[in-house]
């Protein structure tokens, strides 16, 4: 917090006791955001006028592409000219009230922090309608409803709050330039007295003016009355109006620049006399912004002015800032002039300079480069074009401002050594915006086998949003190349494209690309029957939807599976099932042929998830297999997303173990996410039921322990008293594989519910609800190991334990020589809505890789996880957490 001068100089509130309060921008740690209420304005007119052209509306499924006469409220933070952060968009939504307003009502949330705002950023609001561009050869350009600016800091330096009106200006963009062309502000002198009036009911509300109660009631009501005319006259002459509602304070807000280093510059609050904080009741020094904005009006009762020397301390707003003298210095020794090109060329480093190198190239990706290394590296960048691991790191150290720099960087990867496709998915993370780097990176991918492309493609449709436009993208066309001729892959860029349509930032860009994608498919003659199947898996999935709202209103079980059985008879509503052909939407290699109603029930939970028995045949190249069943379980309410990446993560590390030789029987089932929008009831999507298996929870309730479940279905020939050697091994290596792969993943709310156990003894885990260490229990182990898995094992001094632990050690260190590859791939989906990412992508990112352990050799991270498994099986909250969970869903 800072002291500063007057209330009448620099908008502080000053009290009875002469005393200034206020707060400054440098401590407020919250992210900006607004809510964005209405526009008010003849919407009418704008379609009659024909000044935004809308889309040819087309019928069947594509119809829902075109959501004709709805708009969206973009947001951008700019400064100089330039936009500070990514754009924010509320959702669409059509006009109401006889087309004279749109109303979103919505919180818009931005990525910045009010701690790190520019003095002159400007707010940059913009109204767009959702009608795309057509892609048909013509030259039709996307036009703005309207849009205007406004400054978060006035003049005398105190941050804007509480509700504002501003006008839009009809078929323009916010200008983000600081001579704006589109001000929100109407200036007080084109309002007349209304603007003074409104002036000082601002004041007013503000409690910067006297207050007499009876006065004020009529007074207040009569200017009201009077703001509400002049709205209407000015929508009736045929302006727009946008009112937002910034972030409100119980104190002002002045501007300060952000400091490092020395926290405790100034108090918030101060007086132009001698007076200063008693140290009994200043602020603590752990005391943050959101312990003082709680304190709201009674903030000062925390102060005290006492007589004493007047000593005040000032911060340097530039300590901790760059020295632009440094800053030039260095752009200069790394211009490219005709003496330092040919000189860097034959550069060579010396014996501690290569180990400064290897040491910035082993550092992880998540951890900021030095100023040293991106010197270092740009100055030996020649030696180092043969090293494929190098690339990442170099560009990296690239100053992108510089115009002869990115010129040279692009030359140099051109001429570096073929890099991984680890590497390919880096320079598709956020940190690559560079048109020519995201073009080289989906070079690399070309030369990638489909089944790779398949394996990442959830992370390459997060990449989309990274992109410069979603109409020249070369990673979008790329995708929907390979999708068009390959019906697996085309089958899933579907519904990873289609899940996104409905992200409230990026949906639109999602939108077009899918257009793309249909059109591409549309314009080859093979493409059609993937359309179709595509087509008819969405009316699936609507049929799916509607049986399971026709039998939740139904009170019990019974009653709601004899139901479920009507509906999907021959005679009942959705009789087409029991008859269907259709790739399933899961795995698309597996054909459904129809249903199976008797074999199909409902779940006993309060968002009713129905199981589904289907006749399937299998096609393997080219040979169809003999007809089997495969069950699958449709949830309608429940965000799948989380569970479809974890699900994929295990899917990717079970593939990287048997690349090494390491088969650990995970076996991981599948997940798909059909739908996600804004309200929890808008999700949906499918969980392969995997056969013959049941909760160990459920194992120990009725056989008391592993050993005789695995006896009773998997005996040994020769003692049916124990379980066969085969059972037993999948038990070991099924539990090892598990314990490693949640804990690299920090699968939390483990429980003897959600570990799962099938009859040929592979154990796996289910319902991912929390993930990189979040846990709703106090003290979660490292990894579920309860005493009975040990017991099972045969006792923790037994061969098949010590076993269990080299298996354990084994795959650690496997998985950690791809650390990079998870890390990528992970960072890819920090813009997805996964709650336990997207909240703070920084922090997961961190957590995940301290999981991995980088800084230990092979021994140490074996030895590392020796003590992860003995805490594991002798933490005792575990135990009791158990317990206490078997007691809650007794009585439940």
């Amino acid at each position: 917090m800072q002291a500063s001068g007057s209330s009448s100089q620099n908008g502080g509130r000053g009290g009875k006791d002469g005393v200034v309060r206020f707060l400054v921008s440098s401590e407020i740690s919250q992210k900006v955001e607004l809510r964005v209420n209405r526009v008010k304005g003849d919407f009418n007119r704008i379609q009659k006028n024909g000044s935004i052209d809308s889309r040819k509306a087309v019928t069947g499924f594509r119809h829902d592409l075109m959501r004709l006469r709805q708009y969206r409220l973009e947001c951008v933070l700019y400064y100089n000219g330039q936009a500070l952060c990514r754009p924010v968009s509320t959702r669409f939504t059509s006009p109401s009230n006889g087309g004279k307003e749109c109303i979103w009502d919505e919180v818009v949330t931005f990525c910045v922090k009010y701690r790190d705002l520019p003095q002159d950023t400007l707010l940059g609001l913009t109204v767009w309608p959702s009608e795309q561009p057509t892609r048909n050869g013509s030259n039709d350009v996307m036009r703005p409803m309207g849009g205007c600016t406004l400054k978060l800091f006035s003049k005398k330096l105190r941050l804007r709050c509480g509700s504002r009106k501003l006008r839009l200006w009809h078929g323009l963009e916010a200008c983000g330039k600081e001579k704006c062309a589109t001000p929100g502000k109407i200036p007080v002198k084109e309002r007349g007295e209304t603007g003074l009036l409104e002036r000082q009911l601002k004041h007013y509300n503000r409690g910067d003016m006297p207050q007499i109660e009876q006065l004020d009631k009529l007074c207040i009501a009569k200017i009201y009355e009077r703001l509400a005319q002049e709205e209407q006259e000015m929508t009736e002459k045929g302006l727009y109006l946008l009112q937002v509602e910034l972030a409100n304070y119980p104190l002002p807000v002045l501007f300060q620049e952000s400091s490092v280093g020395n926290k405790s510059s100034l108090s918030s609050q101060g007086s132009l006399g001698n007076a200063q904080l008693s140290p009994q009741n200043s602020l603590s020094p752990t005391m943050d912004i959101h312990d003082i904005l709680q304190e709201g009006p009674n903030i000062g009762q925390k102060f005290m002015d006492v007589q004493g020397p007047h000593l005040i301390h000032v911060s340097d707003p530039e300590i901790g800032r760059e020295n632009p003298a440094e800053r030039k210095a260095q752009r200069m020794a790394r211009s490219e002039g005709p003496s330092t090109v040919g000189a860097d060329r034959n550069l060579k480093p010396n014996s501690s300079e290569k180990r400064a190198i290897e040491s910035v190239l082993r550092q992880p990706l998540t951890q900021a480069l030095r100023r040293e290394a991106k010197k270092l590296l740009w100055r030996f960048r020649y030696s180092m074009l043969d090293n494929p691991a190098a690339l990442v790191k170099f560009l990296l150290a690239v100053d992108w401002q510089v115009a002869d720099e990115v010129q040279e960087a692009l030359n140099l990867m051109r001429q570096w050594a073929s890099v991984s496709t680890t590497d390919a998915l880096c320079l598709l993370s956020s940190n690559f915006t560079n048109p020519g780097v995201r073009e080289h990176a989906v070079g690399v991918l070309r030369t990638a086998e489909d089944e790779e492309i398949v394996s990442y493609l959830l992370q390459l449709v997060q990449a989309l949003r990274y992109e410069h436009s979603a109409d020249d993208s070369p990673l979008a066309a790329f995708l929907i190349k390979r999708a068009c001729q390959n019906h697996v892959l085309g089958n899933f860029l579907h519904w990873y494209l289609f899940v996104e349509w409905q992200d409230p930032v990026f949906g639109p860009e999602y939108a077009q690309i899918y257009d793309r994608f249909v059109n591409a498919l549309l314009s080859e003659p093979s493409g059609y029957a993937l359309w179709d199947d595509i087509r008819r898996q969405m009316e699936l999935v609507a049929q799916l939807t509607a049986v399971k709202r026709e039998i939740e209103s139904l009170r019990t079980a019974a009653r709601k599976k004899d139901k479920l059985i009507e509906l999907l008879s021959e005679s009942g509503l959705c009789e087409e099932l029991a008859s269907l052909r259709l790739p399933l939407p899961l795995d698309p290699i597996v054909l459904l042929t129809g249903v199976i109603p008797e074999e199909s029930s409902v779940f006993k939970s309060a968002l009713t998830p129905l199981k589904l028995t289907f006749k399937t045949a299998v096609t393997v190249n080219g040979h169809a297999l003999p007809e089997t069943k495969y069950s699958i379980i449709f949830k309608k309410g429940d965000d799948l997303r989380q569970d479809q990446l974890v699900v994929q993560m295990i899917q990717l590390m079970d593939n990287l173990l048997k690349k090494d030789g390491l088969d650990l029987k995970l076996n991981p089932y599948k997940v798909l996410a059909t739908a996600a929008g804004r309200d929890a009831a808008d999700y949906s999507g499918f969980v392969e039921c995997v056969p013959k298996c049941r909760p160990i929870s459920n194992v120990l309730e009725q056989y008391r322990d592993i050993r005789r479940f695995l006896a009773e279905y998997c005996p040994d020939p020769m003692n049916r008293q124990n379980p066969a050697k085969e059972a037993l091994k999948n038990f070991i290596k099924s539990c090892a594989g598990s314990c490693v792969v949640t804990y690299i993943l920090g699968v939390g709310d483990r429980h003897l519910d959600n570990l799962m156990l099938t009859e040929d003894g592979m154990l796996f885990h289910i319902d991912f609800g929390y993930i990189l260490g979040k846990d709703p229990k106090p003290f979660p182990p490292p990894m579920k190991l309860c005493k009975e898995m040990v017991e099972a094992m045969g006792g923790s001094n037994s061969e098949s334990y010590r076993q269990f632990h080299s298996y354990c050690c084994e795959a650690y260190n496997i998985l950690r020589k791809w650390a990079p590859l998870i890390l990528n791939l992970f960072q890819l989906m920090e813009g997805a809505r996964i709650p336990d990412i997207s909240n703070d992508p920084e922090k997961a990112m961190l957590k995940l890789q301290e999981k991995f352990r980088l800084d230990l050799n092979d021994e140490e991270a074996g030895q590392w996880m020796q003590k992860l498994i003995n805490d594991s099986a002798s933490a005792l909250m575990p135990q009791l957490m158990e317990t206490a969970h078997r007691w809650a869903t007794y009585w439940r």
